[in-house]
C-alpha cells in the first residue's frame, strides 16, 4: 500500500488580532492506492488551527512544507487513515467491478 497527502489547502484570514494572511484552517486528504489491484481510497478533514501566537506567528506565504507536516501526520494518525484505507480496499477486493473484454475495446476504438 503507498501513501500520499493528496490534499493540503490552507483556509487563510486576510487579517486577524492586528496580524496578516493568518492560516486558520488547512484541509488535509491523503490517498492510499493499493499497487498490486490498483484500488484507492481517500480520506480528507478540516483541521482548525489555534489563534494565531504574535510571538511565533509564520504569515501564509512563508509557511513551507515542514510546517505544514506535524498537522499532516496528526490528522492521519488521529484518524487512522492508513488502516481505514486499507480495511476499505481489502473489502472492495471482494466485490465484483464492470470490465470491458479485450475484443469490446478494441471494437470501441
Amino acid at each position: 500500500m503507498k501513501h500520499s497527502y493528496t490534499r493540503i489547502e490552507a483556509r487563510v484570514l486576510p487579517e486577524a488580532d492586528g496580524l496578516t494572511n493568518v492560516v486558520s484552517e488547512i484541509v488535509v486528504g491523503m490517498t492510499g492506492v493499493d499497487e498490486d489491484s490498483g484500488l484507492a481510497g481517500y480520506r480528507d478533514t478540516l483541521v482548525k488551527l489555534p489563534a494565531p501566537d504574535p510571538e511565533n506567528f509564520v504569515k501564509f506565504e512563508d509557511i513551507d512544507e515542514a510546517w505544514i507536516s506535524p498537522i499532516r501526520e496528526k490528522a492521519a494518525e488521529e484518524g487512522k487513515w492508513a488502516e481505514s484505507i486499507a480495511t476499505e480496499l481489502e473489502a472492495a477486493k471482494s466485490r465484483p467491478i464492470s470490465k470491458p473484454f479485450a475484443w469490446q475495446v478494441k471494437a470501441n476504438e
